[in-house]
């Protein structure tokens, strides 16, 4: 596999170009659709309190960093992740966490709404 293909959810070979948006599937309000460029995909993603995908599973990702865009504390884990449960991304304006996984990352806030990107590394 090149930097600029992926395994789709079938496990088929799918080449892309730096135009052609990866597929995607949040819970929430999706910003930017993700794009490969030299094995990295990058987006935004709005949490609020009702926990959603923030980060969608990616087969051969090696890593995705998680950025929060503002200052309203993020709470990031795995499905049924909560504001008491969850990973605190504080609400710090360029605060990152990378996280070393392929499966999807859920966020939740306690109020409000707050952006998040990510940028995976494959």
């Amino acid at each position: 596999m090149s930097l600029n293909q992926y395994l789709d959810t079938s496990n088929k070979l799918v080449s892309v170009t730096p135009n052609t948006p990866l597929p995607i599937a949040p819970s929430g309000t999706q910003n930017t659709a993700a794009r490969a460029v030299g094995g990295l995909a990058a987006g935004q993603f709005t949490v609020s309190t009702t926990a959603g995908i923030a980060v969608p599973a990616r087969a051969g990702r090696s890593a995705v960093t998680i950025t929060n865009l503002g200052t309203t504390d993020v709470f990031i884990g795995p499905s049924g992740v909560t504001a008491t449960t969850g990973h605190l991304l504080p609400g710090i304006k360029g605060a990152s966490i990378t996280v070393p996984t392929s499966a999807a990352i859920y966020a939740i806030i306690a109020a409000g709404s707050q952006a998040v990107s990510y940028l995976d590394t494959f």
